[in-house]
């Protein structure tokens, strides 16, 4: 993983990490062959706490049609209960009968998100055999990443990712308002607010002198989204996306230690 360039060339199945202004991110996928219209029929392998999570989310978007398979009869009932506009059904998501009564043919996506790694996988490929266009499968062994990509599953989500990120967010110095690892915490994409000590403050970015394994995404001011350029200044309270890569994460934070209020 690297920091691209102006003269970078991108490759056949390059993995590419960017910044967008949410109004253009359907157009940057569209550029990166990756265009898709948001889903809106989904199907979600397991009813346990993740699924139960995930589904009550999806149920904030009034169009979506979602539909939990869960295997056990006990916990589907429970699921069915305290969702407002999701179906149930009970039986096994590897069932590809039961995969088509719940509309595999015609969903956008399919998330499988029991508690065992190989049934997530597995259910992820009979769906989009049968007819999903897009699968995401929970996988709590980074050994099964491989697998995802040769099995032609889309997305593979490593919960354990998360969970760093949250953590380093909360015991990180400054006012950071989120970290997000990223390629297997090969880098890291910070969110924080620059403050008035801030180095980077009221000065053009060219003359900041970031490393060269940090690059500084987006700015947000005002209720408007940036890019950044060279010839961008900086100002106190500005939010700051910036991605750091792994080995210059240390220096980040030490550029950072006066510059983002402590929790």
């Amino acid at each position: 993983m690297w920091r691209a360039h102006g003269d970078d060339q991108l490759e056949v199945g390059d993995r590419i990490y960017f910044v967008a202004d949410r109004n253009d991110v359907s157009r940057a996928l569209e550029i990166m062959g990756q265009g898709e219209r948001q889903a809106r029929r989904v199907i979600i392998i397991g009813g346990g706490n993740i699924g139960l999570y995930v589904a009550r989310g999806l149920e904030e978007h009034a169009a979506m049609k979602i539909r939990i398979i869960e295997q056990d009869r006990a916990r589907a009932e429970f699921v069915a209960e305290q969702l407002e506009r999701t179906v149930v059904l009970q039986g096994d998501g590897l069932d590809r009968t039961l995969l088509r009564e719940a509309g595999a043919e015609d969903a956008e996506s399919v998330v499988a998100l029991t508690n065992n790694d190989q049934v997530n996988v597995l259910s992820a490929v009979v769906a989009k055999r049968e007819g999903v266009r897009r699968s995401l499968a929970l996988i709590n062994d980074i050994e099964y990443g491989p697998i995802c990509d040769a099995t032609g599953v889309d997305r593979y989500i490593d919960p354990r990712t998360t969970t760093i990120s949250t953590i380093l967010q909360h015991i990180r110095r400054g006012r950071i308002k989120g970290v997000f690892s990223l390629a297997d915490g090969h880098a890291e994409l910070i969110d924080a607010i620059a403050l008035e000590t801030s180095p980077l403050v009221n000065k053009p970015l060219g003359d900041a002198n970031l490393p060269e394994g940090v690059i500084i995404g987006a700015v947000y001011r005002d209720g408007e989204v940036s890019m950044p350029s060279s010839d961008t200044v900086i100002r106190p309270n500005d939010r700051v996306v910036l991605l750091a890569m792994r080995e210059y994460v240390k220096d980040v934070e030490q550029m950072f230690r006066v510059s983002i209020e402590y929790f």
